[in-house]
């Protein structure tokens, strides 16, 4: 299983990045909000059906299937569906990173953004990896575990709408990425008391800002670069989130460990609410000049 979960994930990563390259290329500037969101809601999707189908998966012993599936699926989408034409004009092919633009990410109009997506990750990852240890804890039943992830997976998509909305307003879109972590903050912190209208809260709250996060910083990241150097710098922004995905449940499970589970959710409160004064800085910072 350990196994199948680094595979899955270095699948994820580069699938990930591939594909906003492919749909950001294909689609207009004034769409490209709407576009990230509608792409990044389909985690939603499957989160909605992953949790539907986990009951019967697990008892039935069938857990390899929550591989197989994904795996075909992916497949058929590399192989069937066709090539989309670019919406942009030719663009000089990009660069490797430069000095410039590796000292373009210490500028204030980056560091804060990174350093917002990084602990947005940490966060949501240790929440995510921990919940079910909180919701055994708190003897939440089989079908109480079930709709928790649904009602987690539809709010995302509702989260995914949400941030779409907030990136069409010039104050709105300075305000989105805070408003997004901010929610995470108060989800992760009703968590930790325990009653059931609370976890249920919780998970709304969590699930608003999973999918609008990571769809506002890569419109945020598309909408200050130029068509040559937005690869260079969604690199880094999906390192970043790669790097707080190893760190947060490493970090989270030994606080767990040593304070109980409850723990975490106290953890993931305070990563998110570093994030939030993360994207706070960013949006007063992040309104200059596109990065070419």
């Amino acid at each position: 299983m350990a196994a199948g979960r680094f595979v899955a994930g270095l699948a994820a990563g580069s699938g990930v990045f591939s594909i906003f390259l492919i749909v950001f290329d294909a689609t207009e500037p004034e769409k490209r909000s709407a576009a990230g969101s509608l792409v990044w809601s389909g985690i939603g999707v499957a989160i909605v059906a992953s949790g539907l189908a986990s009951g019967p998966m697990l008892d039935g012993g069938a857990w390899r299937l929550s591989f197989i599936v994904p795996a075909v699926l992916a497949l058929a989408v590399a192989v069937f569906i066709p090539r989309t034409v670019s919406a942009a004009r030719a663009q000089p092919k990009a660069a490797a990173a430069s000095p410039s633009r590796l000292a373009e990410l210490t500028s204030a109009r980056w560091i804060f953004l990174v350093a917002a997506y990084f602990l947005f990750a940490a966060g949501y990852i240790s929440y995510a990896t921990f919940a079910g240890v909180m919701l055994k804890g708190i003897g939440l039943s089989s079908g109480g575990v079930t709709w928790f992830w649904v009602m987690y997976g539809a709010s995302s998509i509702a989260g995914a709408a949400l941030g779409a909305a907030l990136l069409s307003g010039g104050f709105a879109r300075r305000i989105a990425l805070s408003a997004a972590l901010a929610s995470g903050a108060i989800g992760s912190l009703l968590a930790v008391h325990g009653e059931d209208w609370r976890v249920f809260a919780a998970s709304i709250l969590v699930g608003l800002g999973s999918v609008a996060t990571p769809a506002i910083v890569t419109f945020l990241i598309r909408h200050r670069t130029s068509d040559a150097a937005y690869p260079f710098f969604f690199t880094v922004g999906t390192a970043s989130l790669g790097l707080g995905q190893l760190g947060g449940p490493a970090i989270g499970g030994v606080l767990a460990d040593l304070f109980g589970p409850s723990a975490i959710g106290w953890f993931a409160a305070a990563i998110y609410g570093a994030g939030t004064l993360a994207a706070a800085a960013d949006g007063f910072f992040g309104r200059t000049r596109i990065t070419s």
